[in-house]
């Protein structure tokens, strides 16, 4: 080996190679074609211990950040990648003897949370939009009604509902989380192109699998009590006892449609007393959710409601005019313009 290759080689594997036993004197003896030969395995023993000298700095590399031989390195995750999306828990409804007389307990105004502070600003934002639609908040002293405005709107609040049986006294058999807005004492009223609505409006959501789909009402109960499986009362015609009558008509009307994400939508007003002198009328707008969740918005009668023609939001009178400001088709575009969220 010349004095320049021997320098080149101990120069870049740092003396990591043993000095060849080949001689100058050999190499001359040995003929030409046996020094092309051992210059060439000279060659090669350089690119190789190149590579070699490579692959230990990569061994000793992971202090600074390198990829040790051998090891795999690990998945680098992408800063654009999804996020895991919440899914909807279920609340199925208990295997029940339903002809035990379960109903449910009236939903309270709730507290608030992130999906019930999206709902409230989706609920102002149709009533906004509207702009023939305006709220009151009644005031039984006979003071001046106040306007509602989105400072002061009352939110929707989260509650949970509780099925209980007739007997005093025994534990609740279910309970389901629902996102309630309306006051259960009926003192917010909504005045629908001036005229000031005979009903008090609700707007509830219920979650997966808490209910069964369509109506169902139970022989002899005031509609505004459905069959606790279900959502609202009907659609067959029947006879029910009041607190000063029995044997009263509910007449009812009932309508089922498509939505536009593919919703199913069932509308469902029904005449109170239909052959009787005191009609009333309870309209409810009904939109079974992809994900499970059903949202329902009803207007009840505002019953002993007197119309003294100096507030604004007070009804029609007595609570036996013709319904709700608010049809059931209005009722269904305010269904709709709720956002999808997860009831929990």
């Amino acid at each position: 080996m010349t004095n320049d290759i021997r320098s080149v080689v101990s120069r870049e594997l740092e003396g990591e190679i043993p000095p060849s036993a080949l001689t100058a004197d050999g190499i001359v003896t040995a003929g030409r074609k046996r020094v092309l030969g051992r210059r060439l395995g000279i060659g090669g023993a350089l690119v190789t211990g190149v590579a070699a000298l490579a692959a230990g700095i990569l061994v000793f590399q992971p202090a600074t950040g390198g990829v040790a031989t051998g090891a795999s390195p690990e998945p680098s995750v992408s800063a654009d990648a999804a996020p895991q999306v919440e899914e909807q828990p279920s609340f199925p409804l208990p295997d029940l003897d339903w002809n035990e007389g379960y109903s449910w307990t009236a939903a309270s105004s709730g507290t608030g949370t992130p999906e019930t502070e999206v709902l409230t600003d989706a609920l102002w934002e149709w009533i906004a939009a509207r702009g023939d639609v305006s709220l009151y908040r009644h005031d039984d002293a006979g003071d001046a009604d106040v306007q509602i405005t989105r400072d002061n709107l009352p939110p929707v609040g989260r509650s949970n509902v509780f099925l209980v049986g007739d007997a005093a006294g025994e534990p609740a058999a279910f309970s389901r989380p629902v996102y309630v807005f309306g006051d259960s004492s009926k003192r917010l009223r909504w005045v629908v192109d001036g005229v000031p609505d005979d009903s008090a409006i609700f707007l509830t959501l219920y979650p997966k699998d808490s209910y069964l789909q369509g109506a169902g009402s139970i022989d002899g109960v005031l509609p505004l009590k459905p069959d606790p499986r279900y959502l609202v009362a009907g659609c067959e015609d029947y006879r029910y006892d009041s607190q000063t009558h029995e044997g009263q008509l509910a007449d009812f009307t009932c309508d089922e449609r498509t939505g536009p994400g593919g919703e199913r939508i069932l509308t469902v007003e029904c005449v109170l007393d239909a052959d009787g002198d005191s009609t009333q009328k309870i309209v409810t707008a009904l939109v079974y959710l992809p994900d499970g969740n059903a949202v329902v918005v009803n207007a009840e009668p505002i019953v002993g409601h007197q119309n003294t023609g100096t507030n604004p939001g007070q009804g029609t009178g007595q609570g036996t005019g013709p319904g709700p400001g608010l049809t059931a088709d209005d009722m269904v575009d305010l269904a709709l313009s709720m956002p999808p969220v997860i009831v929990k």
